[in-house]
C-alpha cells in the first residue's frame, strides 16, 4: 500500500475520533449545565426547625414533615398520624 493511503486512513480515523470527542466533551458540558441549574432552583431553607408553626415551615418550603424527620413535632401533627403541617 502506497504512503499515500496510510495519510488518508490516518486523517479518517483522527477525524472520527475528533467528532467523538466532540459529542462526549458537548454530553458532560450539558450534564454540568443540568445539574448547576438543578442547584440553583433547589430552595434554600431560610430557617430550619424545631418551627413553631406550620405557616414558620411551610414559609421555609417545609410541608408534609414525616415522623423522622428532625424538624416533625408534635403540635404539627394535628390528626396524629405521624406527619406534620400536611399540604
Amino acid at each position: 500500500m502506497s504512503r499515500n493511503h496510510y495519510a488518508r486512513v490516518n486523517f479518517q480515523q483522527s477525524r472520527q475520533c475528533h467528532w467523538g470527542c466532540l459529542v462526549v466533551l458537548r454530553a458532560v458540558l450539558i450534564a454540568a449545565v443540568v445539574a448547576g441549574s438543578a442547584v440553583g432552583i433547589a430552595p434554600i431553607a431560610a430557617a430550619s426547625g424545631p418551627y413553631r408553626n406550620c405557616s414558620e415551615a411551610h414559609a421555609d418550603g417545609r410541608y408534609d414533615i414525616p415522623q423522622d424527620d428532625p424538624d416533625y413535632w408534635s403540635g404539627g401533627d394535628r390528626d396524629g398520624d405521624g406527619i406534620a403541617c400536611e399540604s
